[in-house]
């Protein structure tokens, strides 16, 4: 013999590596839950932008070549500071609005006699999104005397993972 003690582990060694071990993996494991969570916020909150981004292009593509803009109401229920009448040069009206949590927009025939919407003409501005989407707080606010439209609204996943996220602009038309 050598004189080495050929004895092996005892079992509190063998406790306290496990234990040491245990709280290793749980340190890593809680390391990469928290990394994963920030991952998905970070592309949750990435996709929500993208898609508010689609809408303020819809809305300045329809309402840039309008010769006029009005504060509404137009459309169903809303207000003069959520809805807005867009006047274009081929004699067509537009009505935008909020209705329960979607952005709609709709025909309308003629407003001096009636801001309804022409049946049939109504269009979920959140339709195109692959997710559904939740709008709040849409608000128009004409500048006083100009040609120039402000437009807030909030944007949030139907999941509300996400808390609601606010977006402006301002749309000048060019007529």
């Amino acid at each position: 013999m050598n004189g080495l003690n050929q004895r092996g582990f005892t079992l509190a060694e063998v406790l306290v590596a496990g234990l040491v071990g245990a709280v290793v993996l749980l340190g890593i494991g809680s390391f990469y839950i928290s990394a994963v969570n920030a991952y998905k916020q970070g592309n949750d909150q990435a996709f929500l932008q993208r898609q508010a981004t689609l809408i303020q292009e819809e809305l300045a593509r329809k309402i840039l070549p309008a010769y006029q803009v009005a504060s509404g109401p137009c459309g169903g229920g809303t207000t003069t500071t959520n809805s807005l009448l867009v006047t274009l040069p081929d004699n067509k009206f537009l009505c935008f609005y909020q209705q329960a949590e979607q952005m709609v927009e709709c025909d309308v025939a003629n407003p001096s006699a009636t801001t309804i919407c022409v049946p049939g003409t109504v269009r979920n501005l959140l339709g195109g999104s692959p997710t559904p989407l939740r709008a709040s707080g849409l608000v128009f606010q004409r500048e006083a005397g100009g040609s120039s439209v402000a437009i807030t609204f909030q944007l949030q996943d139907a999941k509300l993972i996400l808390n609601p996220v606010s977006f402006g602009m301002r749309v000048t038309v060019r007529n």
